[in-house]
């Protein structure tokens, strides 16, 4: 009974630290792109550092292998977010801190719920300005025209930046990154 106990402990230990230092750097992180509209690299790297650190001095090379397997999911991930211009470089670097501290695992957890929030800003922003119906109505003549002409070259699918619908993507994170701990923990 006792030695349950202990690998308990030893499990809850390997996830409360990374839990805190998590919680820190959303909240730090919160805080600067609210006022700065970025995420200093200071942050996000030292962040990624010390999950580094972390899970490899608990674990040896297997921790080190979840930490580096976290990060590169978390760059490889929101790369393709930051292509479409969906998201800023920081973001990108911010998640990949979380791969690295929390693993691939909590970070597509995150990722995913962070996503869920930000349509749910973007669509509540839309109603908020009374875009809804003009943005809904382009994008059904869009994808009548892809029906026309098959041919997505002949299409204007980029807005143009005043017509863009932005905000700080930190909004939806800290709601996903609570829900993916609710859930998960």
């Amino acid at each position: 009974m006792e030695r349950s106990i202990v690998i308990c402990n030893k499990e809850v230990e390997k996830t409360i630290v990374p839990g805190i230092l998590l919680i820190i750097f959303i909240i730090a992180a919160f805080y600067t792109d609210i006022r700065t509209c970025k995420i200093p690299n200071l942050l996000t790297v030292s962040t990624a550092f010390l999950g580094i650190v972390y899970h490899t001095s608990i674990e040896k090379w297997q921790g080190l292998l979840f930490s580096l397997t976290g990060l590169m999911s978390g760059l490889l991930a929101l790369s393709v977010l930051y292509l479409f211009k969906a998201i800023g470089a920081g973001d990108v670097k911010l998640f990949a801190a979380i791969g690295a501290l929390m693993g691939t695992s909590f970070m597509f957890h995150i990722l995913f719920y962070s996503i869920l929030y930000a349509g749910l800003i973007g669509f509540f922003i839309m109603i908020w300005k009374k875009e809804l119906g003009r943005r809904i109505s382009m994008l059904l003549k869009q994808i009548w025209l892809l029906f026309i002409f098959k041919d997505a070259k002949q299409l204007e699918f980029v807005a143009r930046n005043k017509e863009l619908l932005t905000f700080p993507f930190m909004l939806a994170v800290v709601p996903g990154t609570a829900t993916a701990a609710f859930y998960l923990i």
